[in-house]
């Protein structure tokens, strides 16, 4: 074949795999994008399409090179500015998604998945304002914007607006019931407003759609534990662990229900790991020392209580709490007050005082019968 046949065919290929993208038919896209581009290398939309498809069956490496293949053919390819920037998101890589998606809408704002997909990053980054600024963008170019609603309902979550959190990502429930990452936010915006039902069955199924999301088991934990279902609680708290050793909230609740059913040495086991992976947990503390507490190990229980009382110290809404949970929907069954502590330690000061005045006591006694020993001798001395 002549080179103008070549690039002929090359054409239909590009035009089949047009078709097949449209069809959502991700192998046949990646079969004739190929075909396309052995034929002739230098086809951007063939490297933008492939890397989609790539990107869609999780082969982020590979949508991340051929995107960026496509950009360096074309500047301008929006598409692979948002293909790219939606791989760089599941990688963890925030900053480069905001400038990708940057890149897209400074070519075209009417993008709105390279709205949601930033808004997605920026709530990452701890960018709230920003996150919420850019998920209604991206619904008010496309109400069906799942991601968007997504992104905008956990900006809600993180600004502590737990009713707009609700609608937000009850909408992308809607829209796709299959987005895990909106159960999640609902579920969490459910347990801060105290619906305990709604949430367990929100995170039931975020657990059902992403069996690895440890974060999801260790919240439903703490539901458990408010709904005094401690053995399904436990169940959970082992199986965040066994997806993420170092999940101190995991711990701390494991270790909570531990106290609760007697499981004192327990309790204080992992209370002490939390504490090797943060030392400046209040939670781990306080559950620490009210298991010592029960273990009548008063002197262990206050230092503790009083390290909890200094890292998380009572506040107006709450004065009598020795510690309380960063997060409202944290369980905080039989808390120690610091009445309570109070009493422990003035209980403390008295056993001490009694023990000093009986240790004080026996040397006395001790002094008093060696006295009286000497003197006995001296008067059985015959006189000289």
């Amino acid at each position: 074949m002549d080179r103008s046949e070549i690039e002929e065919l090359a054409d239909l290929y590009t035009m089949r795999a047009q078709a097949k993208v449209a069809l959502g038919d991700l192998d046949g896209t990646i079969e004739d994008c190929s075909h396309a581009l052995q034929l002739n290398e230098r086809v951007p939309f063939c490297w933008a399409a492939r890397a989609e498809a790539k990107r869609l069956q999780g082969k982020l490496s590979e949508a991340v090179a051929e995107a960026s293949e496509a950009l360096r053919l074309d500047p301008l390819n929006v598409s692979a500015y948002i293909t790219r920037a939606k791989a760089k998101l599941k990688a963890g890589e925030m900053q480069f998604v905001v400038t990708d998606c940057s890149e897209a809408l400074a070519l075209d704002l009417h993008q709105a998945t390279a709205w949601s997909t930033r808004a997605a990053a920026r709530l990452d980054l701890g960018d709230v304002a920003g996150s919420l600024s850019d998920a209604r963008s991206a619904i008010n170019l496309d109400g069906e914007d799942v991601d968007g609603w997504c992104a905008l309902g956990g900006a809600h979550l993180d600004s502590k607006d737990m009713v707009a959190a609700v609608e937000a990502s009850s909408k992308a429930i809607g829209l796709d019931p299959s987005c895990a990452r909106a159960w999640f936010n609902r579920g969490c915006a459910r347990a801060d407003l105290e619906d305990l039902d709604g949430a367990r069955q929100d995170f039931d199924e975020v657990v059902r759609l992403w069996p690895e999301s440890f974060m999801a088991f260790t919240y439903r934990a703490h539901i458990r534990l408010k709904q005094q279902d401690l053995e399904g609680g436990l169940q959970d708290c082992e199986q965040a662990l066994q997806l993420d050793k170092r999940l101190v909230k995991a711990m701390c609740t494991q270790a909570q229900i531990k106290r609760m059913t007697g499981d004192l040495k327990g309790a204080v086991s992992d209370a002490s790991t939390a504490l090797k992976y943060d030392p400046d947990c209040a939670a781990a503390f306080s559950i620490r020392g009210q298991a010592y507490s029960k273990m009548e190990k008063h002197d262990k229980a206050v230092q503790d209580c009083q390290r909890a009382i200094k890292l998380d110290p009572p506040t107006l809404e709450t004065p009598m709490l020795a510690w309380r949970h960063a997060c409202a929907s944290d369980p905080i069954p039989t808390p120690m007050t610091v009445w309570e502590f109070q009493a422990l330690a003035a209980r403390m000061k008295q056993e001490a005082k009694a023990q000093a005045a009986a240790e004080a006591a026996e040397t006395w006694a001790k002094k008093a019968k060696a006295a009286a020993a000497k003197k006995a001798q001296e008067e059985a001395l015959p006189l000289v």
